[in-house]
């Protein structure tokens, strides 16, 4: 089990809901671990890295169905509401900008990235499960992702990685919002 990523805070009803699913595995006859793994606090460098290095196509193209778009233009039209591309996606376009100015640092975090699916696939062996928030919060309102960027992290790292996830409901808080935890 792992609380958070070591960067962003966790939410208390997501971390209450995960450790009752530690608990109801430990009743089971599992053994739990409560444990830090230092990488996640760098999931989004080693992301961004990971996929521009993928050696795909870039974001930017894929959005400009060819030719790349100019994100920091797209962000001007955006922000006079001639883009038709959406705020998050135009940030995935700079995110991808700022991720090649520097070349080198991007090869760094790619190795930190497959060293962190080294450590992770190490820790679980052959029938390990990771129990891991999928979020900071339960299910946040329409639109607030856009003002708590980067948050989504917490479930972009294991695709980077290239390790199987799936999302398991574990209820309501007292709010009545969703609460689950990525295994």
């Amino acid at each position: 089990m792992v609380p958070d990523n070591g960067w962003l805070s966790v939410d208390k009803d997501l971390l209450g809901a995960q450790r009752r699913a530690a608990d109801a595995l430990a009743r089971r006859g599992a053994r739990v671990e409560e444990c830090r793994i230092e990488g996640l606090k760098h999931s989004l460098e080693i992301w961004s890295s990971m996929l521009r290095l993928a050696g795909g196509p870039s974001f930017k193209s894929l959005m400009g169905g060819g030719p790349e778009v100019p994100a920091l233009r797209e962000l001007l039209r955006w922000g006079m509401g001639r883009s038709p591309h959406t705020l998050p996606a135009i940030g995935l376009g700079l995110l991808e900008t700022l991720e090649g100015l520097s070349p080198g640092r991007s090869v760094r975090w790619m190795r930190a990235g497959l060293a962190l699916k080294r450590e992770i696939s190490d820790l679980l062996g052959e029938d390990g499960v990771l129990l891991y928030p999928p979020y900071t919060k339960p299910a946040p309102r329409h639109r607030t992702p856009l003002l708590l960027p980067f948050q989504w992290v917490y479930t972009a790292i294991f695709n980077a990685l290239e390790l199987p996830v799936t999302q398991v409901p574990l209820g309501l808080n007292r709010r009545g919002l969703p609460l689950g935890v990525q295994l």
